[in-house]
């Protein structure tokens, strides 16, 4: 059984596969609590509903098959359509089968139950991105493992944060790999190149600077600064375009 807190489908707003169609799990339980944390309703295993593997399976499955996607921001709509009445701007039709699936929280490596969850998923020719602090690991054989290490700008004790035990395995056991900082401040990029130095395994083409904000208005008020720091090191740029498409709400 796994603490499902919900199951939905949007494009993916962060990372390497942004504006990819996706089938997303949330997880609930996580044992950080980041100061930044979006999805506190989903911090405790008894905030979701327990579900079998194979009645996630079959939800997902449907999901990836029965394509219905989040109504967009105004925002977007007066961005794209600047003369037209966004009440009259017809919602973008999605119809084909979706193939990658997300499984995010929460902190879904702290549940062993994901490792059969991820080989019957694969089984159905899904591609399966799972997103983590990367304080823990299970060897799940998952296509890519989008690791994002928390920093102190988290707010959570560095015991609780490190990675030293599972960042080997996680990246090792994956098809393939992304490291996403999230920054807050110019400052904290000297943590972020002290954590590399520490891991000199990691390829400087997979990580990704991605601003800090909760909402697109604070998304845009770093995008700047934290794009032109990822250009002059060699890093590549991941945004929360979600933010921008569907504004801040759950199920996006």
């Amino acid at each position: 059984m796994l603490s499902v807190s919900e199951i939905f489908t949007s494009w993916q707003g962060e990372g390497r596969l942004t504006g990819v169609p996706s089938v997303f799990l949330r997880l609930a339980g996580c044992h950080l609590r980041c100061r930044f944390c979006d999805t506190i309703y989903a911090q405790n295993v008894s905030d979701g509903k327990l579900l079998p593997v194979e009645n996630i399976v079959e939800k997902i499955v449907f999901n990836a098959q029965n394509t219905a996607f989040p109504s967009t921001s105004e925002m977007w709509k007066k961005v794209f359509f600047p003369e037209a009445d966004i009440h009259q701007i017809p919602e973008p039709v999605e119809v084909r089968k979706i193939s990658h699936v997300v499984l995010t929280g929460g902190e879904p490596f702290l549940f062993p139950k994901i490792i059969p969850l991820v080989h019957e998923l694969r089984q159905r020719g899904l591609h399966v991105t799972i997103e983590t602090s990367g304080t823990c690991a299970l060897r799940t054989g998952c296509d890519l493992v989008s690791i994002s290490p928390k920093m102190r700008n988290s707010g959570n004790s560095q015991v609780l944060t490190n990675v030293s035990g599972s960042l080997e395995t996680l990246i090792s056991d994956a098809r393939d790999y992304q490291i996403k900082f999230v920054v807050d401040h110019p400052e904290d990029m000297e943590e972020i190149f002290e954590f590399l130095s520490d891991f000199p395994f990691i390829e400087r083409r997979r990580v990704l600077l991605m601003p800090q904000g909760k909402t697109f208005e604070e998304i845009l008020a770093r995008e700047c600064w934290v794009q032109k720091t990822a250009r002059e090191n060699g890093f590549g740029y991941s945004p929360r375009a979600h933010l921008f498409w569907f504004d801040a709400k759950r199920g996006v």
